[in-house]
């Protein structure tokens, strides 16, 4: 009689377990998320302190809202909105002392995890719904590759490197194939990652093993009236520049690529064109630093110079040494027009921010660029109006700061005593 009471005890522990367990997996993963809330000049923003950070929001009057659950242990970090700008995402290490995904609904102020595996996870991109469509899926890096991140599902699948037909397995879990060794030849690891119009493409930046960072592009699409030879170029990546630093971003209206590099380097710098190597066999840079754009969907417009596979490269300025670092373009949301921060290196050889400059879009365009203010700025974004521009600026600390796409006084919406990071307007308008 004890044995069989024992036995009946022992399954209803395991059984009570399990159902534990499920009841909390469920409750992460699953999407009960209504709710709305009107976030038209809102701000999100992560406040910076010696013991963690914070997701936060600012709303149109300036009043601060934190993220809610918040420990001053926790990291939170890559603050993004969604495309309705109604929620926010964040990377956080609430759980499991690993870096997952979270969803902030402002309408009920509730934060929920929604990613599951043990890989920590960075960097969500979302995009706008005119870059990307209606649908809410997103991109995020983990264990170095590129993920897409479906929020309502709580759901992940690997785009970058493509996952091949016949996969093994590495000693991390992670996939090998075929594509692997395509990328290994540009570098180790994603940094960040974007999609291009209506997610035809992904660009994204990999960290070199050697130093360094390259731009690289992979269709996501094969068109219907691609050629053998077209097939062919849409179905590899392709590497577009590379140097120490690389930043990009999308133009929303038609997809090219927007980027900044300082430190230029070629793409293969064990191969570079035949037409920057001298007849002392020494290799010619063309630049050192450069701000520029190309279009992926079409590979046959220009010739690339420096990677002669990767579609053509339109120079918007270039500089031949480090008085004039161009970093962080933001493509305005009408898509003429870029915003980036302009700087130098100081007395140390670290980067010195020297303030905002205005670029159109077009070849030679930063002879005829436009001062918009003087400072040690960083991190411009558009409001989706395209008047107004929300950046960092140290003042004391690294406030927050706006400022009109005409130029004026810029205004300071944080209080001046705290620092912040991955800062943006709502996407509504």
């Amino acid at each position: 009689m004890n044995k069989k009471l024992a036995i009946r005890s022992a399954i209803a522990v395991v059984l009570f377990g399990a159902l534990f367990i499920g009841y909390n997996m469920i409750q992460k993963v699953s999407d009960f998320d209504p709710g709305t809330i009107a976030t038209p000049g809102w701000i999100v923003a992560v406040e910076e302190t010696d013991e963690g950070s914070q997701a936060v929001v600012f709303d149109a009057d300036g009043n601060e809202r934190r993220s809610p659950g918040y420990q001053p242990k926790f990291q939170e970090r890559d603050a993004v909105w969604n495309k309705k700008g109604d929620r926010v995402f964040f990377v956080a290490d609430r759980e499991d002392d690993t870096f997952h995904i979270f969803r902030w609904n402002l309408a009920r102020d509730e934060v929920r995890r929604r990613t599951l595996d043990s890989r920590s996870k960075g960097t969500p991109f979302f995009g706008t719904t005119e870059l990307t469509g209606s649908e809410d899926l997103g991109l995020i890096t983990a264990g170095g590759r590129v993920l897409q991140f479906d929020p309502k599902e709580g759901s992940t699948r690997q785009l970058l490197p493509p996952m091949a037909r016949e996969v093994g397995r590495s000693e991390d879990g992670g996939s090998v194939g075929q594509f692997d060794q395509l990328y290994e030849r540009f570098g180790q690891s994603f940094k960040a990652a974007k999609w291009g119009k209506d997610r035809r493409w992904i660009a994204a930046v990999m960290q070199r093993a050697e130093g360094g960072q390259v731009l690289i592009v992979q269709s996501q699409v094969i068109p219907e009236d691609a050629t053998p030879e077209q097939v062919g170029y849409y179905s590899l990546p392709h590497a577009i520049i590379a140097g120490e630093r690389v930043d990009f971003d999308v133009n929303p209206k038609t997809g090219a690529i927007v980027f900044s590099v300082e430190g230029f380097d070629f793409p293969d710098p064990a191969n570079p064109p035949e037409a920057f190597v001298n007849e002392k066999g020494e290799v010619v840079r063309p630049f050192r630093n450069v701000v520029g754009f190309v279009d992926p969907d079409d590979p046959t417009k220009t010739p690339n110079r420096f990677s002669p596979s990767a579609p053509g490269m339109v120079v918007m300025a270039a500089t031949p040494d480090d008085q004039t670092i161009f970093r962080e373009p933001a493509v305005s949301p009408d898509g003429t027009r870029i915003a980036a921060v302009l700087g130098t290196t100081d007395e140390n050889g670290l980067f010195a921010p020297g303030g905002l400059i205005l670029m159109d879009l077009a070849e030679a365009s930063g002879a005829s660029g436009t001062g918009l203010l003087q400072g040690p700025v960083s991190s411009p974004s558009w409001h989706p109006d395209g008047n107004t521009i929300v950046f960092l600026m140290r003042d004391g600390a690294r406030s927050i700061y706006t400022i009109a796409r005409t130029g004026g006084e810029p205004k300071r919406v944080s209080d001046g005593k705290k620092n912040y990071s991955s800062v943006s307007f709502s996407p509504q308008s």
